[in-house]
């Protein structure tokens, strides 16, 4: 699957240059959004989603500190990978450059923006700054995809638990689509894939 890197914005004012009407670093497909807090998974799902290791892996919260931009040929969209949240070893002011690095992007792009994929670990989130998340995307008129990642960790008793739970916290600001992935074992990326390209049905 032919996916390549385009650019990386680090600072909102590279976006006066790399976005122009509706192209970006010269690419006029639609857009499609990855966020999540630091190690919830983000970079493995967009590697196994695009079956390459375009993007990086860390153990260490914070890796991504940029706006990454990648182009797939097989969804025909530019996927973005917005820098992790909840980072607990950076800095205030570190996390309020951030803040405003993803605020001017997805304001910079907002009409080519399709939806935005909201991954959390589903053995802990959705966190309260999960749930704050999905709320400002909302607010901005965003299409959320909420992301239940590593479900591999879960025996079936466990998943059966998590879902009731998760199906309570997400009641007030319920996502428009929800999906249950493994990007070890593959379980529900085919579907989430799919559903990028607008194949699939809604999904509960």
């Amino acid at each position: 699957m032919a996916v390549t890197y385009m650019t990386s914005i680090g600072n909102p004012k590279q976006l006066d240059t790399l976005l122009k009407d509706n192209v970006l670093d010269g690419k006029s497909e639609k857009r499609t959004v990855f966020a999540g807090r630091s190690n919830a998974g983000k970079s493995s799902l967009l590697n196994s989603l695009t079956h390459s290791k375009i993007a990086q892996i860390s153990r260490e919260p914070g890796k991504t500190r940029k706006v990454n931009l990648f182009f797939c040929t097989y969804h025909k969209r530019v996927l973005t990978d917005l820098p992790g949240y909840g980072f607990a070893k950076r800095n205030k002011t570190e996390r309020k450059l951030w803040e405003e690095l993803i605020t001017s992007y997805l304001n910079a792009d907002r009409a080519n923006i399709e939806r935005i994929i909201l991954v959390t670990d589903c053995r802990h989130g959705p966190s309260d700054s999960d749930l704050e998340a999905m709320e400002f995307f909302q607010s901005l008129d965003f299409n959320v995809t909420l992301v239940l990642s590593k479900s591999d960790k879960l025996n079936q008793k466990a998943m059966s638990a998590r879902r009731k739970e998760i199906k309570e916290i997400i009641k007030d600001n319920k996502p428009e689509k929800t999906f249950w992935i493994s990007s070890l074992k593959g379980t529900g990326v085919r579907e989430l894939s799919r559903d990028i390209l607008n194949d699939s049905p809604r999904t509960d």
